[in-house]
Parts: structure tokens; C-alpha cells; sequence
């Protein structure tokens, strides 16, 4: 399959996500995910390194939470706000198919007790594509509603659990690209996707690039009057932010394989991206400069992953940084997922073979 067939089946898929989720209202606790792994399940790769399935269907059981957050940080007074969204602990199942994976999960009530974090509407999109040769992560994220994690750290004396901020939104849009130079060995798939088996330890260096567009804002100013006026001193009277930048990506991923089945994947890749920041004060002024910002995204997985069945934890996670003040106050913007998943492996009957083999998988 040439590159640009790969592309462009990568927009299909991602197009047909969007299609179906523009026709649902912004959710509380179900999820639906479509994803690729594009070209992995070809021959193009050190077999030594590395097992394919292609003609086994990937099904799985899996317990997983998205999320994003909004930390203040105050380096100065050594102090941290991180304000949250009430999202959902959801129970899915999914099937992985060649390259094509289809999930489909529920925010179940008893998997979801009520806190007194109040209510999250929101409509969060993430899709990570897989090839052998490279990474594409895509973020869309919609928040209305917010608490404050560390409310009994920030406002000791507040008598409910959180102090819920049901006016604050938070918007968030990135895109990035990460090509593996050793792709022929080392495989994101494997613990990712679980379509496939790292057989021998491997990692592979990592080039790109990321562009970010962030975004958020209260009917009141972020940082609450409630807090101690000696605390985020620059921040203060903000109640609108939003910056955008872009700039070059660079890391390494690494999975260590032992007791012949078990696995720990770790990666690591970080940008400076440089743009324009723009901030709203509550009594109308408006500041906007162009800022350099850092980025990173971390990715792990823990398990056991054999030929016939796979156990285990995965987690990424990507933070976008806006700093003032000569980078000791400012603002950290995170995306991400945890999953726990059980998997297993399924021989094609010979009708669904033949049916499979035709699609553009």
C-alpha cells in the first residue's frame, strides 16, 4: 500500500468518527473510539522483532477514563491549582481487525459514584494512528465544567468536597507527527493496539513535528477571588486565555521485554513550539504577546501480550505549556487516557475471511 493510499484512508477513518459524532449532542459518559494501525499488519518489518496477526480478529474487554486539566502553577509561592473535569470510568469492547479498530464504551452509574464534583458536559476526541514507520496524534476536546482538585490544599476552609466551577470552559485542538526510525523492530502496536507482539526489546528514536490550539475561560476570572490574595499573583484577573503554537517534536520510545511474554513500553517526546498568546482580564484589557512554549507526551504500557492473549495497562498523556512571569507562574494544559485491558485472539472463519480480504483494510 503507497503512502498516499495510507493517508488517505487515515481520513476516511477519522472523517467517518467525526460523521457520526456530529450527530450526537455533547456527551456525559459514552465514548466511541475509531482507530489504525496502518500498513503494521504487512510484511515490512524484522519478523525476529516483531509478530503480526493478519489473519486473526483482536477482541477485547477494557475499563477506561479519559481526561484533561488545567493546572496553575505558582513556582514563586510553591504552589499548584488543578482544576479537573467530572468525566466517567467507562466499560467497553472493541475488536481490531487487520489495521481498523472499532471500540464502543459506557460510563456505567455503579463504575461512577457521585463525589460532589459536580457535572462535565463534553465531547472529547482522540485519535492515535499507528504505521510502521510513524505516530499521528489528534486532539478535539470540548469541557464545560470544571472542579478544583486540591480544593482542601487551595481553600481550606471551603465546607463542600470541590469547589466546582460549572461556568469555566476549556478547548483544546493538536495535531502532531512523530516518524520511527526504527520501525522495522520496534512496534507501538503491540501494547497500544494489541494486534501485534513485541518479541525482543527494541526502541527507536523519534522526529516531528506538533501544532497546538488551546483555549479557556470563566464568566468570573480563572484564579477565584476565594484564594489567598498572596498566590498566583500574576494570574490574577484573568478570565480568558487562549494561545496557539507549533514547532518541532523530537523523543524516544523504548519497550523492555522479560519472563519471554512480559512487557514495559516507555516513551517520551518533547517540543518547544513558539506563538501567539492572548489573555482577557475582567476589566476588559487585553494582553497579547508571542510566547515559546514547551510540550511533551508521555506514553507507557505494562503487561503480558503472547500469541493468544493479552493483559495489560496502558496510559498516554500529552501537557501543553503557556508561562508568564519569566516562566515562574503560568498555566499547564494536559490530555490524555488510562486503559486496562484484557485481549483476545480469534481465528477468521473462511466466510469472514473472504469478506475481510475484499475491504481496504
Amino acid at each position: 500500500m503507497g503512502q498516499t493510499d495510507l493517508v488517505l484512508k487515515a481520513i476516511f477513518q477519522f472523517v467517518c468518527l467525526l460523521a457520526f459524532l456530529s450527530t450526537s449532542p455533547i456527551c456525559l459518559s459514552q465514548s466511541m473510539e475509531v482507530g489504525a494501525n496502518l500498513d503494521t499488519h504487512t510484511t515490512n518489518h524484522d519478523t525476529t522483532y516483531i509478530q503480526t496477526f493478519p489473519d486473526l480478529i483482536t477482541g477485547r474487554f477494557y475499563f477506561s477514563q479519559k481526561f484533561t486539566n488545567l493546572e496553575f502553577f505558582d513556582d514563586i509561592q510553591d504552589s499548584n491549582m488543578y482544576y479537573e473535569p467530572n468525566t466517567t470510568l467507562n466499560l467497553g469492547v472493541g475488536v481490531t481487525v487487520k489495521g481498523f479498530t472499532l471500540n464502543l464504551a459506557y460510563g456505567f452509574d455503579f463504575l461512577n459514584p457521585d463525589e460532589g464534583k459536580g457535572k462535565t458536559k463534553y465531547l472529547d476526541l482522540q485519535s492515535y494512528t499507528y504505521t510502521r514507520h510513524s505516530v499521528i496524534d489528534f486532539y478535539g476536546q470540548f469541557y464545560n465544567g470544571l472542579y478544583l482538585e486540591n480544593t482542601s490544599d487551595i481553600l481550606p476552609e471551603w465546607d463542600e468536597p470541590f469547589y466546582v466551577r460549572s461556568d469555566m470552559r476549556l478547548r483544546l485542538f493538536g495535531l502532531s507527527y512523530l516518524y520511527l526510525f526504527n520501525g522495522d523492530k520496534f512496534t507501538y502496536a503491540a501494547p497500544f493496539v494489541q494486534n501485534e507482539v513485541q518479541k525482543k526489546s527494541a526502541g527507536s528514536f523519534m522526529l516531528g513535528g506538533e501544532v497546538a490550539l488551546v483555549y479557556a475561560d470563566g464568566d468570573s476570572t480563572l484564579i477565584s477571588s476565594l484564594v489567598d490574595d498572596s498566590l498566583f499573583t500574576p494570574l490574577r484577573g484573568i478570565n480568558e486565555v487562549s494561545f496557539f503554537d507549533f514547532g518541532p517534536k523530537g523523543g524516544y520510545s523504548y519497550s523492555l521485554i522479560f519472563a519471554k511474554h512480559m512487557f514495559i513500553t516507555l516513551s517520551l517526546s518533547v517540543r518547544l513550539g513558539i506563538g501567539p498568546t492572548r489573555y482577557t482580564y475582567d476589566d476588559g484589557e487585553v494582553q497579547a504577546e508571542w510566547l515559546i512554549n514547551p510540550s511533551a507526551t508521555f506514553r507507557f504500557g505494562f503487561g503480558y501480550n503472547s500469541p493468544d492473549w493479552y493483559l495489560g495497562l496502558t496510559a498516554i498523556q500529552s501537557t501543553f505549556q503557556n508561562a508568564v512571569n519569566e516562566l515562574q507562574n503560568g498555566m499547564i494544559f494536559g490530555v490524555g487516557n488510562v486503559r486496562l485491558n484484557y485481549v483476545r485472539r480469534f481465528p477468521m472463519g473462511p466466510k469472514v475471511k473472504r469478506v475481510v480480504d475484499k475491504l481496504p483494510l
